[in-house]
């Protein structure tokens, strides 16, 4: 009797390059698969990555094309972020996207742009047999996202401005922004006019097809969301043996634990973020 009992053989880490938006993989070898039934194969972990397309071709065969076990097609499942990927065609295995009684050896190509925002995604390989992966090929999206918090505003506004400009003249906005509504960051850290008691950082987003300026205390970039920011001062706080709850307090008080909450400089062109 076979041992279907599972086993991580290799762990792969792969560390994009600058400008890198694409990656074809090819497993070493091309990883044959043992014939075997039903089993977890390959995951691929995309870690602080938006993922664009997702291009996977595979052959399958179906069991008459094998020495024995003959009823026993060879099959290819795909998973992405826990989302099983259907398989429409007549007379196929509905979660088996790569059927061996259908390709009966032929190849098949899983093609789709997925438009996945920057964070963990997870694409799993089920195999039933031995099905044969051609390629597997990436193409990641670096768009950074993040939404509207107007929590803790001292003016309790339900809504934000987004202005032509990081100017706060009447005349220069374009609509109205509600809490939780996602925005696209098109560049981070623009100076701009002062608001009083929050910050003279704005970002330029996009939101549904227009293009303007938020002040940055009323948007949360992904990672750096009000919760990370907290766990970050606890983790620092332990770090230098100080009272973590008076830390808390501290950034509470003085920024809202807002990024880029900041006193009125003196001369804010001359100031350079991150020195």
């Amino acid at each position: 009797m076979t041992d279907q009992s599972s086993k991580l053989e290799t762990i792969r880490i792969f560390q994009l390059e600058e400008n890198e938006i694409e990656i074809s993989y090819l497993p070493k070898d091309n990883y044959p698969i043992e014939d075997g039934n039903r089993r977890q194969w390959l995951t691929i972990v995309l870690v602080n990555l938006g993922l664009k397309f997702l291009k996977v071709s595979t052959s399958t065969k179906e069991g008459k094309q094998f020495l024995f076990f003959k009823k026993d097609d060879a099959d290819l499942k795909l998973i992405i972020d826990g989302e099983i990927q259907k398989n429409e065609e007549k007379n196929s295995h509905k979660y088996w996207y790569w059927c061996g009684r259908v390709l009966k050896g032929k190849t098949k190509e899983f093609n789709q742009e997925l438009n996945f925002p920057s964070g963990l995604h997870y694409i799993e390989f089920w195999a039933d047999r031995n099905p044969e992966i051609k390629n597997i090929n990436l193409e990641f999206s670096f768009k950074i996202f993040g939404k509207i918090a107007l929590y803790q505003d001292i003016e309790q506004t339900n809504f934000v401005n987004l202005r032509k400009e990081p100017k706060r003249r009447d005349e220069n906005i374009i609509c109205q922004l509600k809490e939780g509504e996602k925005v696209e960051i098109l560049e981070e850290r623009v100076i701009g006019d002062w608001v009083p008691f929050k910050s003279y950082v704005w970002h330029k987003v996009k939101y549904q097809k227009q293009e303007g300026y938020v002040l940055s205390s009323f948007v949360e970039i992904e990672g750096q969301e009000r919760e990370t920011i907290i766990e970050n001062i606890k983790q620092k706080a332990k770090e230098l043996n100080l009272e973590e709850s008076l830390c808390l307090a501290l950034a509470g008080c003085e920024s809202k634990y807002k990024v880029y909450a900041a006193s009125k400089p003196y001369n804010p062109e001359d100031l350079k973020i991150g020195q």
